[in-house]
């Protein structure tokens, strides 16, 4: 039974600490709240002292997880995150169970918030990082141009964006796709100095279909292109490597200028960004990936059917190895140049 848990219990952000995800006591669990974003599910669930893990489900799991995987491998700042399967993770149970008996101590009409999600047979526990999204952080301070702090960031968002084009993650900054809106409340400032920014609520949208690929690897190499040859003098050429900046000034709720100062480091972020995919991702380490997941899937139990996808592969349909390797070797084509720029900007 939960431990004398005062039924008001609320999350409080600037007052949490994170818990530690690899070791934690479901049962001293004190509360849990559900995020308003999250189509299935993001919760914060407390402990004693303010310490609070995140709990996810989604119907992409497996294209979120293997995405925080390429992350990792490219150096991209990522809250620590596992997975929990039912039945193979004795921690699924004991998670459902506490959630239950908490959700019984809450108003009858808050009740039931975490039913679907408790029907996912993968979960995503994520650590708690202190700190803000991006929409409610001090961006003006934080990326205030002429200081350092700005300098750091817009680096880090510029190895983001590579990221992003490499997984085709539309869901942050709209460089390359149709859509005039993006997301940057998927880019979170944490308080932690060492990490400038972590990117968060990543997924892989690989495209199958032959036209749409090609008409998607195309504008990768646009990209890659103008950032190859990318003059500072000249920017109203590159309306690729500048539309980072065009998109800040007219975001509503954002319209902040980075200015040029910040366009240049976000040209040195994508290019130290594919440096880094090319450097530590290949089609092996992507193959043995997939296979681990697929796998993973061949073990939950199959009647838990929410978050199935029509092949009930949980999101791993949208993990085409192919497409990632033909980015890939777009990235490969300019990774020279790109080391050339970066040695010339360490001068």
């Amino acid at each position: 039974m939960a431990q004398s848990q005062p039924p008001s219990w609320v999350f409080e952000p600037k007052k949490s600490v994170p818990a530690d995800i690899s070791n934690l006591e479901w049962t001293e669990a004190l509360g849990f709240e559900k995020s308003e974003k999250g189509s299935t599910g993001v919760f914060f669930v407390g402990w004693k002292h303010n310490q609070v893990a995140v709990l996810k489900g989604s119907s992409t799991v497996l294209a979120d997880a293997f995405a925080n995987n390429i992350a990792t491998w490219a150096g991209i700042p990522i809250p620590k995150l596992k997975t929990i399967k039912f039945p193979i993770d004795p921690q699924f149970q004991q998670i459902i169970r506490q959630l239950d008996e908490l959700d019984e101590e809450k108003p009858e009409r808050l009740q039931g918030s975490h039913n679907q999600m408790r029907q996912i047979p993968i979960l995503s526990l994520m650590e708690f990082v202190p700190g803000s999204e991006f929409s409610s952080a001090d961006f003006k301070k934080l990326l205030k141009p002429g200081t350092e702090e700005a300098r750091v960031r817009c680096f880090a968002i510029g190895r983001l964006i590579a990221f992003d084009v490499f997984i085709n993650n539309w869901d942050r900054f709209p460089i390359i796709w149709d859509s005039k809106e993006g997301n940057v409340d998927n880019i979170f400032f944490s308080n932690n100095p060492s990490i400038p920014v972590l990117a968060i609520d990543q997924s892989i949208t690989s495209i199958t279909d032959k036209e749409n690929s090609d008409k998607y690897l195309s504008r990768v190499e646009d990209l890659m292109t103008q950032v190859a040859t990318f003059d500072p003098k000249h920017e109203e050429n590159f309306p690729l490597v500048t539309k980072t900046r065009d998109f800040l000034k007219i975001s509503p709720g954002i319209s902040f200028d980075i200015g040029p100062e910040g366009t240049l480091m976000v040209w040195h972020g994508i290019m130290q960004g594919v440096v880094d995919i090319v450097k530590n991702v290949d089609e092996q380490k992507l193959t043995e990936l997939r296979k681990n997941y697929e796998t993973m899937v061949e073990e939950v139990f199959e009647e838990m059917t929410v978050g199935m996808d029509k092949l009930g592969l949980y999101g791993l349909t949208r993990v085409n190895v192919s497409f990632l390797v033909e980015i890939l070797e777009i990235f490969k084509k300019f990774v020279d140049q790109f080391g050339v720029h970066l040695k010339q900007k360490e001068k």
